[in-house]
């Protein structure tokens, strides 16, 4: 019996970490096409200040590079949050099985 809960709860907590790893992979790839965005519109808007120099162009262009690279640290925090869930997720999983490992050779005994 022991056994059999050790096994269910091995199995719900890898159902939760491949929910939190999903989640956490949407969030990187949402943050990555943001920062593509971010940088076409940047790219875009140097491409206006060279054809004319305005002023709100190049107050636009500096607002557009400040977001990019807010978007940029926003994507290296959401890149270390999935190394992060990942090595969660193999840490509690090893700790499980030895826990299994050790309820299976006490039933055993």
């Amino acid at each position: 019996l022991a056994l059999s809960l050790a096994l269910a709860l091995s199995l719900a907590l890898s159902l939760a970490l491949a929910l939190s790893l999903a989640l956490s992979l949407a969030l990187t790839l949402s943050l990555a096409l943001s920062l593509a965005l971010a940088l076409s519109l940047a790219l875009t808007l140097s491409l206006a200040l060279t054809l004319s120099l305005a002023l709100p162009l190049a107050l636009s262009l500096a607002l557009s590079l400040a977001l990019s690279l807010a978007l940029a640290l926003s994507l290296a925090l959401a890149v270390l949050s999935f190394a992060a869930t990942v090595g969660a997720a193999v840490a509690g999983s090893v700790s499980l099985e030895v826990r299994v490992v050790g309820i299976r050779d006490a039933v055993a005994v």
